[in-house]
C-alpha cells in the first residue's frame, strides 16, 4: 500500500512556488532579454505546460475509473469532468497541433481570434470573461483549504478530492495575482492613483501570464498526483475493511 505525502515532502512542494517566483523576477530584472525569450509565444513554457495538462488529465482519469469501479459515482463523475477538461487545456496550448503540423488559420479564425491561431481561449468573445476565470481559479485554489481545515470528513468524503491541500495552494496564488494585476490592481493604479507606473507594459507585462500559468499548470499536476495516491490508499482500505468483515 502507497504511504501517504511525508510532512518534509508537502514542506518542499510548498516552498518550491516561491523560490520559482523570486527566480523569474530575478532574470526579469537582472536579464530582460532572456526573461524576453523565455516568455515569448511557442516559448519551452507552453510546451511543458501542455505536457503538465495532458499527464494531469490521465492521472484524473485513472482516478475517475477508481472511483466509479469503487461505486464513488459522484467523485468519479467530477473527476471524469476534470480530465476532458485539463486535456483540453492541454491541447489548447499546443494550438491543437497548428504549428507542430504546419496548419493554416482558417479565415473565419482569424477575423476573430487575437492570435490568430486555432485556438479557443484566444478568440476575443472569449478572452473577455478569461481573466475572471484565471482569478477565481486562483481564489479557489489559494484560499478553498482553508475552509477545510476545520472540517472533519472521512477519507472518501468528496471535499478531501476537490479543494487543493494548503501545501498546494501557492501554486494557484501566482496566477490570481497577475490576472487580479491586470483585471483591478493597474486599473486602480493608473485611473484612481493616477500613477503610469501600474500601466501593463511596464513593468508587468502581458506576457508575465506565462510564468505564472505555469506554475498553475504544475499545481494542477501535483493536485492529481496527490489525489491519486489518497485515492489508491482510499480504496485500498475500503476494500481490505470488507475483506475483513
Amino acid at each position: 500500500m502507497k504511504k501517504p505525502i511525508k510532512i518534509h515532502t508537502k514542506t518542499i512542494i510548498f516552498i518550491f512556488p516561491i523560490i520559482y517566483i523570486i527566480l523569474f523576477l530575478s532574470i526579469k530584472i537582472a536579464l530582460p532579454n532572456t526573461y524576453t525569450l523565455i516568455i515569448q509565444e511557442d516559448s519551452i513554457i507552453e510546451y511543458i505546460q501542455a505536457f503538465l495538462y495532458f499527464f494531469s488529465s490521465i492521472l484524473a482519469l485513472i482516478i475517475s475509473t477508481r472511483f466509479i469501479s469503487n461505486r464513488f459515482i459522484l467523485h468519479g463523475t467530477l473527476y471524469l469532468i476534470l480530465f476532458a477538461g485539463l486535456l483540453f487545456v492541454s491541447i489548447e496550448e499546443i494550438s491543437w497541433g497548428q504549428r507542430i503540423f504546419n496548419i493554416e488559420t482558417p479565415q473565419y479564425l482569424n477575423n476573430k481570434n487575437s492570435q490568430n491561431e486555432i485556438t479557443i481561449h484566444n478568440l476575443r468573445p472569449v478572452q473577455t470573461h478569461l481573466q475572471k476565470a484565471y482569478i477565481l481559479i486562483g481564489l479557489y485554489g489559494t484560499f478553498g483549504c482553508l475552509f477545510m481545515r476545520n472540517i472533519k470528513t472521512k477519507s472518501d468524503n468528496i471535499i478531501n478530492y476537490v479543494i487543493p491541500e494548503c501545501f498546494i495552494s501557492p501554486y494557484f496564488f501566482a496566477v490570481l495575482l497577475v490576472y487580479a494585476y491586470f483585471s483591478f490592481i493597474s486599473p486602480f493604479g493608473v485611473n484612481t492613483l493616477g500613477i503610469d507606473k501600474f500601466k501593463v507594459g511596464e513593468f508587468v507585462i502581458w506576457r508575465d501570464q506565462e510564468p505564472a500559468e505555469l506554475l498553475l499548470s504544475l499545481g494542477f499536476f501535483v493536485f492529481t498526483i496527490t489525489n491519486h495516491i489518497k485515492s489508491k490508499i482510499m480504496c485500498q482500505t475500503l476494500l481490505s475493511n470488507r475483506v475483513e468483515s
